[in-house]
């Protein structure tokens, strides 16, 4: 048995699962795991593929054992995330003291500004629809001049040529 089969048993071992289980989870069956467990069998490439994607395996750990087992989370960085953004300190500190914040309050804070913008978004709705009435209007009265314009210059034509 190679160590990348001994890897693979030592997974399932960590994962608590049994063989019947954890050939379940990767289309394999129980006496499939056994033989990749004793070294009858290789870990295929597809094997890794699906034990990687299916518990967060680490690759590089699974083929090689180098670095950790499982693939960390990436975590998340405020002050990172401000400098890359350009937040300003005042920012940085609105967004730290709404975090600190108890769900509850959080949550009427949200409802509270939601209906603001939802406010504002109706009053920029209405503003538009009255330009757009008034430039309609006005759109309405330049044709009617430039109706009236062209029968009055098509009445002064019939005029001349009588």
């Amino acid at each position: 048995m190679n160590d990348e089969n001994r890897r693979f048993k030592e997974l399932r071992g960590i994962l608590q699962l049994n063989q019947e289980a954890f050939g379940d989870a990767m289309g394999l069956s129980k006496s499939g795991i056994s033989n990749i467990e004793n070294g009858i069998r290789k870990v295929t490439d597809q094997h890794v593929k699906l034990i990687c994607g299916e518990f967060n395996v680490n690759e590089e750990w699974l083929r090689c054992g180098e670095g950790e087992m499982f693939v960390q989370p990436a975590t998340f960085s405020l002050d990172e995330y401000a400098k890359k953004n350009s937040l300003s300190a005042l920012e940085t500190e609105i967004i730290k003291g709404y975090m600190e914040l108890d769900s509850d309050t959080r949550k009427n804070l949200m409802t509270h500004f939601k209906a603001k913008f939802s406010n504002h978004s109706e009053t920029v709705a209405t503003v538009e629809d009255n330009i757009n009435t008034e430039v309609e209007k006005y759109r309405r009265e330049l044709e009617d001049e430039q109706k009236g314009e062209t029968l009055l210059a098509l009445g002064e034509h019939r005029w001349k040529s009588s």
